[in-house]
């Protein structure tokens, strides 16, 4: 700070000092609060235990989900036999639904300032209700936060975190497929409730929200009706998502009803399909993260997923649906783990109105989560029991939810090469 000293007395020099010294120090302390408030971190222990915690949530909430082709099996041979296949995937579909419509609710609450309420409220009502309810709010509150600690890394972040999911896919099939017929189903869905106790609150201790992400009042972002781009892209995951979860409800009834399998070797083929849904969400997002981004990422693995969804109607024996299931498990899982970050990158203007375009987004996920199996189930009785109908119908919808993503990109992009 330059002074002219003949305008000052003495006295006024110190009163100028002291002026000058409270600023050199005040002006710092700004500056760090800024940074550590606002800018996420990207790393070190607290960011990371927030992954670890994301992983135990989506372990049971997407873990039972990717799970039900055992017991879409079992209900359709002992404990609902005479219900048809399309009745009884309501039960798995209702699971999805209330995934991704309970994370509506969340946005708005945690933008109030409730998070806590929300995560761990969820996680309470996960284990009692045993996953029902309480899944999308501990979900949607889990996926939020992570968006306050990443932004370089947000899609290995949230590729880390959905990976719960494959995990969670094997090992409650596991569990079913050694308990349910020796201690009964009750029984064995007590063993259920203690394996999501135990890492729900590992969850809990772990999972922290950074003083950034309370936003205030939340915003209609109502010009999302109006961006192409986004409405495009909306659609192509409603489409996606109406027909990947097909396989994972029903490869385990189509393994013993057309391929006449045992329990054990139809019950290995979902276990197998989870594994390699596992590198599925860790490889795509880290050539996402360091390459392509994840809307260039997804795109091919949605047409992967609908190409090996078209195989699947050939294959007739034990071996060609064991390759089936392990290629459709990791490019399946590659969606699964890259939608929410390809999703942000379709932003509102005004960050205060991100939460709607999420909640649009969820919105139409969980609407072809909960009609897509059905629908699949429905076509299956009409045809007699024949899957043909059903995996067409599967295949073609991932398909065109595809041709929505290239022409979301597009709209966004037009043809460059970029990163997005």
């Amino acid at each position: 700070m330059s002074m002219n000293m003949s305008r000052y007395s003495p006295s006024h020099q110190g009163f100028e000092a002291q002026q000058e010294s409270q600023t050199v120090i005040a002006m710092p302390a700004q500056v760090a609060e800024t940074t550590e408030d606002d800018v996420p971190p990207n790393g070190g222990w607290v960011a990371w235990s927030q992954v670890i915690g994301g992983f135990l949530v989506i372990f049971n909430a997407q873990g039972l989900i990717q799970s039900y082709g055992v017991f879409q099996a079992y209900y359709e041979a002992v404990l609902l036999s005479n219900k048809s296949p399309a009745i009884i995937a309501w039960i798995g579909s209702f699971q999805i639904f209330f995934l991704f419509f309970m994370s509506i609710m969340v946005s708005p609450l945690i933008d109030k300032g409730h998070f806590y309420l929300c995560f761990y409220g969820g996680c309470v009502i996960m284990i009692i209700s045993i996953f029902w309810f309480g899944m999308g709010t501990a979900f949607g509150s889990g996926i939020l936060v992570l968006q306050s600690y990443f932004t370089s890394r947000l899609s290995t972040a949230a590729g880390i975190t959905s990976a719960g999911g494959s995990v969670g896919g094997m090992i409650y099939p596991a569990i079913a497929e050694h308990l349910i017929f020796k201690i009964g189903f009750r029984n064995t869905w007590f063993v259920f409730f203690g394996v999501a106790a135990f890492t729900l609150i590992v969850a809990c201790c772990l999972v922290k929200q950074r003083s950034m992400a309370i936003r205030g009042k939340p915003q209609i972002d109502r010009a999302m009706f109006k961006d192409i781009p986004f409405l495009l892209m909306s659609a192509g995951f409603f489409l996606t998502f109406w027909g990947i979860y097909f396989s994972f409800y029903f490869i385990v009834a189509y393994a013993q009803s057309q391929l006449h399998l045992n329990d054990h070797a139809s019950v290995t083929l979902l276990i197998l399909m989870n594994f390699t849904n596992l590198p599925g969400r860790l490889l795509p997002p880290l050539l996402s993260d360091y390459y392509l981004g994840p809307v260039n990422t997804i795109i091919p693995c949605i047409f992967l997923t609908a190409i090996f969804l078209f195989i699947w109607i050939s294959a007739k024996s034990h071996t060609s649906i064991i390759v089936v299931a392990c290629f459709y498990g990791f490019f399946s899982g590659s969606v699964q783990g890259l939608y929410n970050p390809a999703m942000w990158n379709f932003p509102a203007e005004d960050p205060a109105k991100k939460g709607s375009r999420v909640a649009f987004v969820f919105l139409c996920i969980s609407i072809a989560a909960l009609t897509g199996t059905p629908i699949g189930g429905a076509i299956i009785k009409h045809n007699n029991g024949g899957y043909l109908g059903a995996q067409f119908f599967a295949a073609f919808v991932v398909l065109a939810g595809g041709c929505l993503l290239v022409a979301a990109r597009y709209a966004k992009a037009g043809r460059r090469k970029v990163k997005i």
